[in-house]
């Protein structure tokens, strides 16, 4: 027999409800995702309708699951992406396949991205993931950097408020 109803309450689902899961917010991420046309950082262009990246003049040869995996880095430039995450949307793995399928991709898109030019893009934050973000100097020295003014600054705030205890 054909089922006839147009929504939830006609199929007699009227006391039930339907959340909204995690996989539709991840449906409608990935929907953002493919409309940007030209994502942009540095000196890399990606236009996502054409297929085609270019680094400083320089047209990239990317396999498709290269192109998909930068252009994930390139729209969340700044922001660290997981493993798993990568997994989920380069490979639409949502299991960790306890292989290092990501590490030696991005190995490999590192190779043409990032090798052939002076600024680096891509960069590991060890047991996180990667992110993509455009630093003149070294990327490892500047981070430390960061982090080394954020702890001394925790101690100087922890250090004031220890003085107004005393």
């Amino acid at each position: 027999m054909k089922n006839t109803a147009k929504s939830p309450s006609d199929a007699g689902y009227a006391n039930e409800s339907f959340p909204i899961t995690s996989s539709t917010t991840e449906l409608a991420r990935r929907s953002q995702l493919r409309h940007e046309e030209q994502l942009r950082i540095a000196d890399l262009q990606i236009d996502t309708l054409r297929h085609r990246a270019v680094r400083a003049h320089v047209p990239l040869s990317l396999t498709p699951k290269e192109f998909l995996l930068l252009k994930l880095l390139v729209h969340s430039a700044g922001e660290v992406i997981p493993r798993k995450r990568i997994l989920d949307e380069v490979w639409d793995i949502r299991f960790d396949p306890g292989t290092n399928v990501v590490d030696a991709m991005v190995r490999r898109l590192r190779a043409k991205v990032d090798e052939p030019f002076k600024t680096k893009l891509i960069h590991t934050i060890r047991r996180v993931g990667y992110v993509c973000e455009a630093h003149d100097g070294d990327f490892r020295l500047a981070n430390q950097n960061a982090m080394d003014q954020a702890f001394s600054h925790t101690l100087r705030h922890k250090e004031g408020i220890e003085h107004c205890f005393r």
